[in-house]
């Protein structure tokens, strides 16, 4: 068995060794603490961004479905709009027939009856945003009997005012008898005037 004889160490040159090394370890931990500093805020920053993209895109979606809803709205409310104004050129401006034959038929005195009624009327269109209401235009025939001139005279005065009608005229007067009795018989043409527009709806407390 041989012996082998390793040399001593020199502890001198090892200590001059570790003094040399100690600036570049001690740069290297500098380095390594650096890295270590970048690398954690890089992946806090990737954290924090990916929620922010998370959040954003949930707010899209959100958004998508605020968006689609809005845009049935709209799409219901192009559809009423049209419907508004269909209806508008289909009434135009036709007078309030009840209204109108209400009053006529309220302010007829006891001693007149009207045995014939008859109207012409020709409806102008409707006002749209694209044009102006066209005014229609007709006329009202009112044949019948009344106990006395007076009576028929009373009553004319009256419907000559009534709104709805105007230039209220006699077309003829003539006495005759019914069931005996003496009468006058009367005939009495006026102008229908037109009725307002057909006005659509409230909607959202704006009309």
């Amino acid at each position: 068995m041989r012996n082998i004889s390793l040399p001593a160490l020199d502890i001198g040159m090892v200590r001059e060794t570790a003094r040399n090394w100690r600036p570049y370890l001690l740069g290297m931990g500098v380095l390594l603490m650096l890295f270590l500093g970048v690398w954690g805020a890089l992946a806090s920053a990737t954290i924090k961004a990916q929620a922010n993209v998370r959040d954003l895109q949930e707010r899209r979606v959100v958004v998508e479905r605020e968006v689609a809803t809005l845009q049935e709205y709209a799409d219901i409310e192009v559809r009423a709009v049209s419907a508004e104004k269909l209806v508008q050129q289909a009434l135009g401006t036709n007078p309030d027939w009840q209204a109108l034959l209400t009053s006529i038929g309220r302010d007829l005195p006891n001693g007149v009856w009207i045995t014939e009624f008859t109207a012409s009327y020709k409806a102008g269109s409707g006002a749209t945003q694209a044009d102006t209401a066209t005014a229609g235009s007709g006329e009202l025939l009112l044949r019948g009997w009344g106990a006395n001139h007076a009576e028929v005279a009373t009553w004319v005065d009256g419907i000559a005012v009534l709104p709805g009608l105007a230039d209220v005229r006699y077309q003829f007067t003539s006495k005759d008898k019914v069931d005996g009795r003496d009468v006058v018989r009367f005939e009495v043409k006026t102008t229908l005037l037109p009725g307002e527009p057909y006005q659509p709806a409230v909607r959202g407390g704006v009309r």
